[in-house]
């Protein structure tokens, strides 16, 4: 007797483990169902519904669900009464999985994106949605993702209300306060704890800043304190005609890394395209000493020399380069050219002898019909010569 009681039980308990496993076979099927790309969102919805129907302790079938219902209420066309009516549904979803998930940050993240697409006046859902982005963000302090979309949310909600007069507004039901400042400060918090993850956001929110408020001093709110960040919002001011502003901001990041040659350089180039060449010479001789193998540097140098009609200097900063790169024949023939500008003319035919011996396609008989007019003197037909040959060399 006692053994057909064990026997039964040990029957039982596998039937109920087959049962369970069953279920979770065809809710999984149900689940697979649900994700296939191009499925009407109707279906999607019975699918997903079905797969709550057979296990409501599941947290991903909640939560799929419920962006499945505020999908179907963001579509085109739909009326707001509608609209509020799925996204509703889809909050209540989103606290389903939360309740047996609390610690995942993405349903937090997506109950705060659901309440603020509720179609009311914006303040009511304010502390709700603030509640579920700060808990997002002190779940997973690092994902990207989340800080970027908050702080857009913000922005496009500051934007948006800012564009039809909204100034002061009660916040949920218990204080009032102004709340476009509310929206700005949230908005330059999630963008400042994002630059501090990622400074490759930064150059795109300053952007986005920018075209909403147009306000120099709230952009600089948003920028972190590494020389990265400063040189960043340097190249923005620059971009965007406020030269002043960009100056402090690069010599600020020069100060923070005083031996990082790419900043001299990014913050010479500026001087040179404003016309400063004696503050971008400065600099790239700064730069040159820091890295004096980029051989960039001479020819930045040489350029903003001849600009300033300091022929001698031009000339040293090319035998320097040259010494770098002797067999470099285009840094040669650019010393021949800078030499006939200097009115060096028998240094150039020197140089220019050199090129010959090299074999790069200048002929030898061009050589000595040069050397023959030098011996004579006739340093107009030698400058003639050169520039023809230099010309007829760089068209090939």
């Amino acid at each position: 007797m006692g053994n057909r009681i064990y026997i039964i039980a040990i029957i039982f308990i596998l039937f109920l483990i087959l049962v369970m496993a069953g279920k979770q076979l065809i809710g999984d099927f149900y689940y697979r169902m649900a994700q296939r790309e191009g499925l009407e969102l109707n279906k999607a919805i019975g699918y997903l519904e079905k797969c709550i129907a057979l296990d409501d302790k599941n947290a991903l079938f909640h939560f799929s669900l419920a962006r499945t219902y505020l999908a179907k209420g963001l579509n085109k066309g739909i009326k707001a009464e509608k609209r509020n009516e799925w996204i509703r549904k889809s909050i209540f979803e989103f606290h389903k999985a939360i309740e047996l998930e609390p610690c995942n940050s993405d349903y937090h993240f997506h109950l705060g994106i659901s309440y603020g697409c509720l179609s009311c006046p914006p303040p009511i859902y304010h502390n709700m949605i603030q509640q579920s982005f700060t808990r997002t963000v002190v779940l997973n302090p690092t994902e990207v993702r989340h800080l970027y979309s908050i702080g857009t949310y913000y922005l496009n909600e500051y934007q948006r209300l800012k564009h039809i007069g909204w100034t002061t507004g009660k916040i949920g039901r218990t204080y009032n306060r102004n709340y476009l400042a509310d929206l700005k400060e949230s908005c330059q918090l999630y963008y400042r704890k994002l630059v501090n993850v990622d400074e490759e956001y930064l150059n795109s929110i300053l952007g986005k800043w920018f075209s909403v408020s147009q306000d120099c001093v709230d952009l600089r709110s948003l920028v972190g304190d590494t020389a990265r960040s400063r040189v960043v919002f340097a190249r923005f001011l620059t971009s965007k005609g406020m030269w002043e502003e960009a100056k402090s901001e690069y010599i600020m990041a020069i100060n923070l890394e005083p031996f990082n040659p790419i900043y001299y350089a990014e913050f010479a180039n500026v001087f040179s395209i404003k016309g400063d060449f004696e503050n971008a010479i400065t600099l790239w001789k700064k730069q040159k000493m820091l890295n004096p193998q980029d051989e960039g540097i001479y020819l930045s140098l040489c350029d903003a020399f001849m600009r300033l009609n300091r022929f001698n200097e031009a000339v040293q900063e090319l035998h320097e380069l040259i010494n770098l790169s002797p067999d470099n024949v285009d840094y040669c023939v650019k010393l021949i050219r800078t030499l006939l500008v200097a009115r060096k003319i028998d240094e150039a035919v020197e140089q220019y002898g050199k090129v010959v011996g090299m074999n790069k396609g200048f002929s030898e008989s061009s050589y000595d019909m040069v050397y023959q007019y030098q011996r004579k003197g006739d340093y107009p037909e030698i400058v003639r010569i050169l520039n023809e040959v230099l010309a007829s060399a760089a068209d090939r």
